[in-house]
């Protein structure tokens, strides 16, 4: 299966979202780099170029603040593309662990009824969102390059000091965040595993659905909380040309 597919449609997603503004923002990006496709042959390409070229845009109007004696505060801060990159990822492990659940209760229904309906509900929605959902094993591999592309799009952008992404947080497979009683936001897991990642995919589905719809409505607003250092504190010089990203240095 086209993985790339799935990630696209998720990032498609994000951009119709109009509660969430700022991912939206991002999205957008992303997209509109995506559809110049000589310089952005895949998803990927085009995560990598929206981040860079929100960065250059950053400089142009730290710039311009500069020079009216005004103070700089970018729109969208450098380091909310690792963000974003991660929450993609953790959108698209929830996605694929239902496919896998999915998986798990018509081959569980196969041996009950010594062949079951002749309905695989798993594959149809494996097809729908692109995902290879004829075996468990093809699932993993699924999420797992996923999780390879992906990770190799957030080393690439690290290793431009350009771009001063010195506390981003490590990337993985899961790591979603959740807000205690003093509104802080925290990881409640962090975990390349994909095994690990299922199980607590479905402790937190679980959890969701046995909460009061009170708490449901109150509780669940995303917000985004970044640790970058003050764009003030320094003038960051360019990114090298996005041009440089060429598919000979890239595994995707």
């Amino acid at each position: 299966m086209n993985t790339e597919s799935y990630v696209t449609n998720l990032i498609i997603a994000e951009s119709t979202n109009r509660q969430k503004a700022f991912w939206q923002t991002m999205a957008i990006q992303v997209l509109a780099q995506a559809e110049d496709r000589d310089l952005c042959p895949n998803i990927y390409h085009a995560i990598y170029r929206a981040a860079t070229t929100n960065h250059d845009r950053n400089c142009d109007d730290q710039d311009l603040c500069i020079k009216r004696g005004l103070p700089f505060k970018a729109h969208v801060p450098n380091i909310s593309y690792i963000s974003f990159i991660q929450r993609v990822m953790d959108t698209a492990s929830r996605g694929i662990q239902k496919v896998d659940d999915y998986r798990q209760k018509v081959d569980h229904d196969d041996v009950v009824t010594l062949g079951g309906t002749g309905v695989d509900y798993a594959m149809e929605q494996g097809e729908e969102l692109g995902i290879d959902a004829s075996t468990a094993a093809t699932i993993r591999l699924d999420i797992e390059e996923i999780h390879f592309n992906l990770n190799q799009v957030v080393d690439l952008l690290l290793d431009l000091q350009a771009l001063n992404l010195w506390n981003a947080d490590p990337f993985f497979m899961y790591a979603p965040k959740k807000p205690d009683a003093q509104g802080v936001w925290s990881h409640t897991l962090q975990s390349n595993d994909w095994s690990e990642v299922k199980e607590f995919i479905e402790f937190e589905r679980t959890e969701y659905m046995n909460r009061p719809m009170e708490r449901v409505a109150t509780n669940d607003a995303l917000t985004l909380v970044t640790k970058s250092r003050p764009d003030s504190e320094t003038k960051a010089p360019r990114s090298s040309e996005p041009d440089a990203f060429i598919d000979d240095e890239v595994p995707f």
